[in-house]
């Protein structure tokens, strides 16, 4: 092959897949769909009370970094409260990601690694959704990527004046991001057992010194949250436990593994890596594209191979202590690694099938990507890409055709949503009926149809609906109840979102009908 012809058509394709990764997280941030449930509660925090407020336990059962909390607030404060105003800085990072995960494979593992991880990033679902989510998890992934990148500038010159960048770039990490803990301990146990087999023992002592100051640096950020520590409020505790106890119960890793059950889970763990947060259809292809990426890492770098792998396996062993959840989003922060490892994996096949079955190369490669691909261009022609839980549109509708004297019912897990986006339609609080969900209680469920048909006109407002274990639907239980005692008059339907326009015959006499307000939506 020529290779003045080959660099110029490499450079291309890397312009390229630049170019495509960074349109398509455009394209999603500039659709600027509608907070979703998520989403809303992390946004009320920055909308209803002042920057030092996010010094104490959040609201909604939220928990994020500090300096990820201060980025937002800073951002909202220049910006306004808007949707997209609250998207700009996990945009940046996923935008900054793109760029900073073929700097990193190419530097480290050659362009044909840094062309396949570029091209398989690019068009990552998970990694082009979270580029445009009110949450920390692009920021994960870019953090990441920049410890990467320091510390291969450290291990370029290992002298005082890089191991003090690397250890910088450890502190703002920890501060931007929970799991750069993860990996910062996969790259400082690389290093460190690298440095005894030299008997380096001086790097190892910077090592522990670097150890020390990140463990140090990631409990006041926690510390500053209110989190941990005598800073801890009630609040802060209570979230914490409610995480532990209830939200991230089955992502917890069974340890020490007793019954074929708990085998089970790991094996159905390692899988799922590659559905969330990969975004892999063929998820058996995806698992042994990593593995024989493992095998060509293990016999050139084994050193970026600890780097890449030990943040995946002390994760596992945070999720067996109950610390950290081993399970889709939260796990973002591998997916660069994991990506870059599974383009080692190509090329292994490459070079074993390139000469010989070339077709089998190029099949294999379409078979991963195929679905990847075709998610990405599907949502990059919708109105609103990656749209879900439109509840705005829902509210947009019911503001321009509600009379004066509707009041508004506010199913319960649409509470958070409804609350960001109450203001702006200046919805009267005196006629918003607050919500119960089946989670909480049966009766207190049960109860809000009488507490509904207490009114002539009500507006039912739907999103995150809950289906329950027993196969509930709450939406369509509510309304199958209510079409028997009202009569519907309008309807308003986006997606994952709807609302209702009912009209009763009220029995103002009855007990239940006593007023309501929003107070006490689900936070």
């Amino acid at each position: 092959m020529n290779t003045r012809v080959f660099n110029a058509g490499y450079r291309y394709w890397v312009f390229f897949l630049l170019t495509l990764g960074v349109f398509l997280r455009t394209l999603h941030y500039i659709g600027d769909r509608s907070l979703w449930m998520d989403e809303a509660k992390l946004a009320l925090n920055f909308v209803q009370f002042p920057t030092w407020s996010i010094f104490h336990p959040l609201l909604n059962n939220q928990i994020a970094p500090v300096g990820f909390l201060l980025i937002e607030k800073l951002v909202v404060g220049w910006f306004g409260v808007g949707e997209m105003a609250l998207r700009f800085y996990p945009f940046v990072a996923g935008v900054a990601s793109v760029f900073l995960i073929y700097k990193l494979a190419n530097r480290i593992f050659g362009i044909w690694i840094g062309l396949m991880a570029l091209g398989i990033f690019a068009i990552s679902h998970w990694a082009i959704y979270y580029a445009a989510e009110v949450k920390q998890y692009s920021s994960d992934m870019m953090v990441a990527l920049i410890l990467y990148i320091a510390a291969a500038y450290a291990l370029e010159k290992w002298n005082t004046t890089r191991w003090v960048v690397l250890t910088a770039a450890g502190i703002v990490g920890v501060w931007l991001s929970h799991p750069a803990t993860f990996i910062l301990a996969g790259i400082g146990i690389s290093i460190g057992v690298q440095s005894i087999a030299h008997k380096q023992w001086n790097d190892v002592a910077r090592l522990a010194i670097s150890a020390i100051i990140w463990f140090g640096a990631f409990a006041v950020g926690l510390y500053a949250t209110a989190t941990i520590g005598s800073g801890a409020t009630a609040a802060g505790s209570a979230t914490f436990s409610h995480m532990t106890e209830v939200a991230w119960t089955s992502t917890f890793a069974p340890f020490p593994p007793m019954s074929l059950s708990d085998t089970r889970w790991y094996w159905a763990a390692f899988f799922r890596v590659f559905n969330h947060p990969l975004g892999f259809a063929t998820q058996g292809l995806a698992a042994f594209l990593f593995l024989a990426g493992i095998v060509h890492l293990w016999a050139r770098n084994c050193l970026w191979l600890g780097f890449l792998v030990l943040p995946m396996l002390v994760a596992l062993l945070a999720s067996a202590l109950h610390l950290y959840p081993f399970s889709s989003r939260l796990l973002i922060f591998l997916v660069p690694g994991t990506i870059i490892i599974i383009a080692a994996g190509i090329e292994t096949l490459r070079q074993l099938a390139w000469d010989k079955c070339r077709p089998i190369w190029f099949l294999a490669i379409a078979v991963l990507l195929l679905q990847p691909a075709w998610e990405a261009f599907s949502n990059a022609t919708h109105k609103i890409p990656y749209d879900r839980e439109n509840i705005r549109a829902v509210l947009e509708y019911i503001n321009q055709t509600k009379a004066p004297d509707d009041w508004i019912y506010v199913y319960a897990r649409a509470g958070s949503a409804f609350r960001y986006y109450r203001q702006r339609f200046a919805f009267p609080e005196s006629h918003i009926i607050q919500g119960n969900s089946i989670r909480a209680s049966w009766d207190a469920y049960l109860g809000d149809v009488n507490r509904i048909r207490c009114f002539k006109r009500v507006w039912l407002v739907f999103s995150h609906i809950e289906t329950t274990k027993a196969g509930v639907d709450e939406e369509r239980y509510l309304l199958h109840s209510l079409d028997k005692i009202g009569e519907q008059l309008d309807t308003i339907k986006a997606s994952e979102a709807s609302g209702y326009l009912y009209r009763f015959d009220p029995d103002t006499s009855s007990e239940s009908c006593d007023s309501v307000t929003l107070t006490g939506l689900e936070q």
